[in-house]
């Protein structure tokens, strides 16, 4: 745990970890948390075995993608992941210019696959571009975290925005409380699990 480093640790960044083919996430992804005990990474995306452009001759810890592809060879590392978060933004921006940063942030978090790690493993899970195109609502902050609690009761705020021209039925699960190494049925609550966000 707790191997991420700059720039990842940035607030406003989106940290990348590393899933291969069968969504399970690479040993060499790193995990938070952050010093700031911010959840880190925020999502995951194919970051083994991935097919690239050879620079010179590089060819250390990589092999041929295939017989096919001439100058290309396979690469593993959150390196790899990082351009298809990189790719997702840009055609999120593209298919919705009014999106700002945080929303687009919020959506690939909240819309992610639950791979089944603990967030500071996954963040959100594995990105999902299709249903982040089709997101209804976003949430700020898009990671809830209480951080470092030294009593028996802590709170917190956020957001959620409606992103349909029409009111939506809404229903909030809390989940389980988790430390990133264990989780803790039955201590979340949220003081209105079902409400309608107007448009």
């Amino acid at each position: 745990g707790e191997t991420i480093l700059s720039p990842g640790t940035a607030r406003k960044a989106i940290t990348v970890g590393a899933s291969d083919d069968n969504d399970v996430i690479a040993s060499f992804s790193s995990r938070g948390p952050v010093q700031t005990l911010d959840v880190k990474p925020e999502v995951t995306a194919p970051g083994v075995g991935i097919c690239a452009a050879q620079w010179d001759s590089w060819l250390e810890g990589s092999r041929e993608c295939s017989p096919e592809v001439d100058k290309h060879i396979s690469i593993s590392g959150t390196s790899m992941a990082t351009p298809h978060v990189a790719g997702a933004v840009a055609l999120l921006k593209q298919a919705h210019p009014s999106w700002t940063a945080e929303q687009i942030k919020s959506v690939l978090v909240n819309t992610g696959k639950d791979l089944g790690y603990s967030p500071i493993t996954q963040g959100g899970g594995r990105i999902s571009l299709s249903k982040a195109y089709d997101a209804e609502l976003y949430t700020t902050p898009s990671i809830l975290n209480f951080g470092s609690i030294n009593s028996t009761v802590a709170t917190l705020q956020f957001n959620i925005t409606n992103m349909l021209d029409e009111n939506m039925d809404v229903v909030i699960d809390p989940g389980t409380a988790s430390d990133g190494t264990k989780t803790y049925p039955g201590l979340t609550s949220v003081d209105s699990s079902s409400f309608t966000l107007k448009k």
